[in-house]
């Protein structure tokens, strides 16, 4: 996997090459984007989604944790994610 920031990432495995692009958003702070974006990946793969819903999900993930200061505070729940793929710029209602 090569993880590619605002560019998004590419993953390389047995099947090929996928390429996910990025989102962009207005980055508050960048403190767990990484791990968000592992989370979305792991979780992901456990549910047996392609590699490009794969790397969708990680790069939302990655991309909603920029929203707003700390490490952990923007982790989308399911329903979160789901707003902001279906557009909504700012999903994590808390």
């Amino acid at each position: 996997m090569l993880k590619q920031g605002a560019a998004g990432a590419t993953v390389f495995d047995e099947t090929g090459t996928a390429v996910g692009a990025g989102f962009r958003v207005d980055v508050v702070d960048t403190v767990g984007a990484g791990d968000a974006f592992v989370a979305g990946y792991l979780s992901a793969m456990l549910e047996h989604l392609s590699a490009e819903e794969t790397l969708r999900r990680a790069n939302a993930c990655g991309a909603v944790a920029c929203l707003a200061p700390g490490d952990w505070e923007a982790a989308p729940t399911l329903r979160e994610l789901e707003r902001f793929l279906d557009g909504d710029a700012d999903p994590v209602q808390r």
